[in-house]
């Protein structure tokens, strides 16, 4: 389940845990996940993309989740991804317009679009303009400057992971910025802060791929507006190898 939050509009999630030390949520991605952030003013919603049926997995329904109980129900016009798009595992509030974008998943050249919580009503907006040869796109992310982030595991020059500012309305590459300690593994979640601070979680590869915990790290508002290649600070573990953690909401 993929997880997505914004004060005053919606954005879905299952299974919320909170870390506390960095004011974010983290979602099991057994179930689903998406993210965003709040605006100030107004009660947060969280808004989300999963599967409801559970068997087989396809991440292609729109939530909105209670974010003191964890409870995802159904909007009150229920949406799914705009027909030939099967699944998406990365979406976001934009801070400009209110309306949820998501990003495909498992091809390389991914569709993005948008979803209107209040009358149900999707869209392709058209491809991200991404490298070549990186695909699979678990995560994304708003700032509060409206600045639109995508990002896979996987990297077109090889220098570390990458981070893909996105046109939201063209869907031109804007930006490419490398984060030279990120591991390229596992699950995980970007989300800006209402700081423009840009926190990520990824699975470590040690001791091994399939063990490693999953790890928080912070990015700030002045590396991401510098851009180029930068290292990330470490904010400690937040979920072991099995928690499979997805999704990440700046808590209210």
């Amino acid at each position: 389940f993929r997880v997505a939050s914004q004060r005053g509009a919606p954005r879905p999630v299952h299974r919320i845990a909170t870390v506390d030390a960095h004011k974010s949520e983290r979602v099991d991605k057994r179930e689903h996940a998406s993210h965003g952030h709040p605006q100030t003013g107004a009660a947060q919603v969280v808004y989300g993309v999963g599967d409801p049926t559970g068997a087989p997995a396809l991440f292609n329904t729109f939530y909105i989740v209670n974010p003191t109980t964890g409870v995802a129900t159904l909007p009150a016009v229920p949406s799914t991804l705009p027909a030939g798009v099967s699944e998406s595992v990365a979406i976001g509030v934009s801070p400009i317009n209110g309306l949820v974008y998501w990003v495909e998943r498992g091809v390389v050249t991914p569709r993005f679009g948008t979803w209107n919580p209040s009358t149900g009503a999707t869209s392709i907006v058209g491809n991200a303009a991404t490298p070549a040869g990186v695909g699979s796109f678990l995560r994304s992310t708003f700032c509060p400057d409206g600045r639109f982030y995508i990002a896979a595991n996987g990297a077109a020059g090889g220098a570390g992971a990458e981070i893909y500012e996105i046109n939201p309305s063209t869907g031109a590459l804007n930006r490419t910025i490398i984060v030279s300690n990120l591991p390229l593994n596992g699950s995980g979640d970007i989300v800006c802060k209402t700081n423009g601070d840009l926190y990520i979680v990824v699975q470590s590869t040690a001791p091994t791929p399939t063990t490693g915990p999953y790890r928080l790290y912070r990015a700030t508002q002045a590396q991401l507006s510098a851009g180029g290649t930068f290292a990330a600070s470490l904010q400690g573990n937040v979920g072991t190898s099995t928690q499979a953690i997805n999704g990440l909401s700046e808590r209210a």
